[in-house]
């Protein structure tokens, strides 16, 4: 959120002297203030421009009020807006009101009672902005900040979460994919003062390079084809708290210069925008690959990554602490007994040592897949080794049966799609580019198909 005393206030007033005084008082609170005389001018700005606040005169000499502040709420519906207003224009005033206007103050007033107003409504501005964002963290969190690992190797990782929780420093996270590394970074982030703020995760693998910058960035309205609103980005989303870049590798240079520049100056700029807006996130970036090599290839910058990896976290595979293969398959067997309505309480010895034997390529995320599908299709209140959709058990399944072509052709084209994620580490990117699609044809499929990228 925008610290109240450094937000950006546009005035639009036509009464050269009371504009002069407003801006006075305004500078004078280390409020930013824009003020014009023109209402025609004060639309072109807002066009191009975010402010915190719009206080504007219903009578101009060329554009009223009313439609000003109505073009602010359609582009731009975090912006306060306060109406001045004759006594004669109550009624229309209350009117506006009713449509999205925030206030409105009647001449003559009291300056110190228009900056009460206005200081009340970027608070309630401020407030609304939280709301919003703790809604969103909401539809992410489920067990974060709870590690499952008894291991030596995930003991020293919760150690290190611990270390670093205490501190406000970037982070790399690096392991393979399906691991566990943002599961690391929530833990750090519900462990340290901005528990209470958002956790905000972005895939910078899973999105076209022209929307990943908008995503992150924000954009004014008209910055591109499309963008008939201001937006803000994650990184203002984030604002209090902390935003996790996971595949953080397959960010174009271009972006990194960005990112760069909002690590070390603290501000970002919007798409299409020229002014800085400062923020207050911590970074968390994660990776699947060696950052080193990337680095040393000249796709990674080395500035970027050490600015990110003040701390490194190594998130060790599965198959390098098989002691900790049995809490968290009992762990995902009561999260989805639950989920599934089923009464199964525990695994066969057998089953549970096909669990501890098994490669685990995809590591956590493919154990907790193999406990969904087991729930799914066991019998009785212990999963059987014959549950278990793992590679020797394969003579255990009964034969598909012969499909309709169409079926047939649809039920290929998905498991191809997810043969290619997995074979790209879960990279979008590079699993259209080893197809040999376009990344736009790749991306319709997956959609098709409703197949999910997943973060760590």
């Amino acid at each position: 959120m925008m610290n109240l005393r450094t937000a950006k206030i546009l005035i639009i007033e036509d009464n050269e002297t009371l504009l002069e005084n407003l801006e006075y008082l305004l500078r004078a609170e280390k409020y930013e203030v824009t003020s014009l005389m023109s209402g025609a001018a004060g639309l072109k700005l807002v066009e191009s421009n975010v402010y915190d606040l719009v206080v504007s005169d219903f009578r101009l000499p060329d554009v009223t009020g009313d439609v000003i502040l109505k073009r602010i709420r359609a582009i731009s519906p975090y912006t306060a807006t306060i109406l001045i207003t004759a006594y004669g224009n109550v009624d229309h005033a209350v009117e506006l009101l009713r449509h999205g206007i925030d206030d409105y103050i009647t001449k003559p007033f009291e300056l110190k009672d228009l900056a009460y107003r206005i200081e009340r409504l970027l608070e309630q501005q401020k407030l609304r902005r939280r709301v919003d964002t703790l809604q969103k963290q909401l539809q992410h969190v489920n067990v974060a900040g709870s590690i499952i690992g008894q291991s030596h190797l995930m003991q020293q990782v919760l150690r290190q979460v611990a270390m670093v929780a205490s501190t406000d420093v970037p982070v790399i996270v690096e392991g393979e994919s399906g691991v566990g590394k943002e599961l690391v970074a929530r833990a750090i982030h519900f462990s340290s003062a901005r528990r209470q703020h958002p956790f905000l995760p972005v895939n910078c693998g899973a999105l076209p390079d022209s929307l990943l910058e908008s995503e992150l960035f924000g954009h004014v309205r008209g910055a591109f084809t499309g963008a008939d609103r201001h937006a803000i980005g994650l990184i203002e989303a984030a604002s209090g708290g902390t935003l996790f870049l996971d595949e953080v590798t397959e960010l174009t240079l271009s972006t990194q210069v960005k990112l760069l520049r909002t690590l070390q100056e603290n501000e970002i700029r919007r798409v299409g925008s020229t002014h800085p807006q400062k923020i207050d996130v911590r970074f968390i970036a994660a990776t699947n690959q060696n950052i080193e090599d990337r680095v040393a290839s000249g796709d990674f910058r080395e500035d970027l990554y050490y600015r990110l990896n003040v701390v490194k976290i190594i998130v060790p595979p599965l198959q390098d602490r098989p002691e900790d293969i049995p809490p968290l398959a009992l762990h995902f067997l009561q999260k989805y007994s639950q989920k599934f309505n089923k009464a199964v309480r525990d695994f066969s010895p057998a089953a549970m040592q096909a669990l501890i034997r098994h490669e685990w390529r995809g590591n956590v995320r493919e154990l907790e897949n193999v406990i969904q599908k087991a729930l799914l299709v066991t019998q009785t209140s212990t999963i059987q080794r014959v549950d278990l959709d793992l590679p020797h058990s394969q003579n255990d399944r009964k034969p598909a049966g012969f499909l309709p072509y169409q079926q047939a052709k649809a039920e290929f084209e998905r498991d191809y799609l997810i043969r290619a994620l997995q074979e790209s580490n879960g990279n979008a990117r590079e699993a259209a580019r080893r197809s040999g699609m376009h990344w736009k044809n790749f991306w319709q499929k997956l959609q098709k198909h409703h197949i999910q990228l997943q973060t760590s």
